[in-house]
């Protein structure tokens, strides 16, 4: 089993489950819908749930279409465009392989993350909508914090594991 396998499972799934929101949805929202909410968490944009929908899919399609072409790209590309360092250790023939599959299951779980954000986020300002509220709860902050922090752990674990050598 490819050590890549588990994370595009899951970011497929993420995939998956991102765009079946809107179409859960889309009967339940009315006809105009709250689509941008300032830093008070209330509504300051609108427009049809058609529109605010093909966004959503669009934006879902474009990030789960742009994490999957680096997925994809990364074993792919010249050694000379990876920053990293002690990159002559890693992309060393005998640790190659090993080094980009690493980047690729990061890429994988950052695309995931990513799309959870989103979802949750989205699943906000449905409920908003939905409510018929002007306002958007406080919840967005706490997992805008949490994807941050994610992002950041994921970010810190991958340079102190490139900053190491067996030299």
């Amino acid at each position: 089993m490819s050590n890549t396998r588990y994370p595009a499972i899951i970011f497929i799934t993420a995939i998956i489950l991102s765009l079946a929101l809107p179409a859960f949805y889309y009967t339940h929202l009315p006809e105009i819908v709250a689509s941008h909410f300032n830093f008070k968490n209330q509504a300051d944009a609108w427009m049809s749930k058609r529109t605010f929908l093909i966004i959503q899919v669009a934006v879902i399609l474009f990030t789960s279409f742009l994490i999957g072409g680096f997925v994809y790209l990364i074993p792919r590309l010249p050694k000379s465009l990876f920053n990293l360092p002690n990159k002559d250790y890693w992309l060393s023939d005998e640790r190659k392989e090993e080094s980009l599959m690493l980047f690729q299951r990061f890429m994988l779980w950052f695309g995931t993350f990513t799309l959870g954000f989103l979802t949750l986020v989205l699943q906000e300002v449905y409920a908003a909508n939905i409510a018929g509220v002007n306002t958007i709860k406080f919840n967005l902050w706490i997992y805008l914090i949490i994807y941050l922090a994610g992002t950041t752990f994921m970010i810190v674990k991958m340079i102190s594991h490139f900053n190491k050598t067996d030299k």
